[in-house]
């Protein structure tokens, strides 16, 4: 088998479809959110939630939803080699952790592009090497407590946080 066909064939598997539902669904939410927000922007855009944060623009409530989303797609990225362990890394830096550093740092064109790839990669690491490993430890830990009452916590976390977030668009918290 081809390393082409091994890196499909993890992508389809059980994680990664629930991965890539989770984050779908998670992109729609930012969608919406965007959209009734009315921030600037293209809504199929990266730099539409880059500029104005989306973190920024949520109230509390939009803020908890987006915290718990952000963690449990952390939670659901499926651990894997080489090209695949930075592929769900990547996804979840360019959607909750979009920030450049170029501009800031007053540079522009080929020195803003080298500080910006270099800091999204940076980013990307820490997700990975960081973040996930306890991420996990603290969802098995209270997945063990939660099965003993037959509840899915990652599908729990995942749905609080959707509902957060979207009781954080319509302005009620």
């Amino acid at each position: 088998m081809a390393v082409g066909e091994n890196i499909l064939i993890s992508l389809l598997c059980d994680r990664g479809v629930k991965f890539f539902a989770a984050l779908a669904a998670s992109l729609s939410l930012f969608l919406l959110f965007a959209s009734l927000c009315g921030l600037p922007g293209a809504l199929l855009s990266f730099e539409t939630y880059a500029s104005p944060l989306l973190f920024e623009s949520a109230g509390a409530c939009g803020k908890a939803g987006f915290v718990l989303l952000a963690f449990s797609l952390i939670v659901l990225a499926p651990d894997g080699a080489t090209l695949e362990a930075l592929l769900y890394p990547a996804a979840i830096a360019t959607l909750f952790f979009p920030l450049n550093v170029g501009l800031s740092l007053g540079l522009s064109a080929l020195p803003m592009f080298g500080a910006d790839f270099l800091f999204f990669w940076l980013k990307v690491f820490i997700i990975k090497e960081g973040v996930m490993p306890s991420a996990r430890r603290v969802a098995a830990a209270a997945d063990g407590f939660l099965r003993r009452l037959s509840v899915n916590f990652k599908f729990l976390l995942f749905c609080c946080g959707a509902l957060l977030f979207a009781l954080g668009l319509e302005g009620l918290f």
